[in-house]
């Protein structure tokens, strides 16, 4: 395994998506740290392959890496791998410290979708303020999350009680 954690280093992007699969497969959990450094990788194959063993090795030390590198404009595959890894590695409650994280709307998105996708209990105190988030792409994420949660039955009456409200107190102003 020594081998291919020193394949690491090389520049050569084909052989770094080589090496990176390999270390995910064998589960070499040493080789965490080195691929996330690969995270940010100029090419977006050798992103993907990051992500992928990561996941594959599933530890929970990796996601502030996998979020912090998390970026919109990526390649879709790349951005796949990503919220994979996340979901492969199941820490919900590193995966919820992103939800209050507004400076970065991309992230709070992608933490509603993984702890969504990971069944967790949502704590309705943490995703409620997403409603009203300026990115109207949080508000979506947040609106298609909680109306699917039964546990939030009250809130997403409440929620849609105010937003009726503010509809039709926006008609009467016109």
């Amino acid at each position: 395994l020594e081998v291919l954690q020193e394949a690491l280093l090389d520049p050569d992007p084909g052989i770094l998506q080589v090496a990176a699969r390999s270390l995910g497969r064998l589960k070499d959990m040493s080789a965490v740290e080195p691929l996330a450094l690969l995270l940010d990788d100029p090419s977006p194959f050798v992103q993907t392959s990051a992500a992928t063993a990561i996941g594959q090795l599933g530890d929970k030390a990796a996601v502030p890496s996998l979020f912090h590198n998390l970026d919109s404009s990526d390649p879709l595959q790349t951005q796949h791998a990503f919220v994979y890894a996340l979901i492969e590695i199941g820490d919900p409650v590193g995966v919820a410290s992103y939800l209050s994280d507004d400076t970065h709307p991309y992230r709070q998105r992608i933490a509603l979708r993984v702890l969504d996708t990971l069944g967790s209990d949502l704590n309705a105190a943490r995703v409620l303020p997403l409603l009203r988030s300026p990115d109207i792409n949080v508000c979506h994420e947040a609106r298609r999350v909680i109306s699917s949660r039964k546990e939030l039955k009250h809130e997403i009456l409440q929620v849609f009680r105010e937003l009726v409200g503010e509809h039709e107190r926006g008609a009467d102003n016109e």
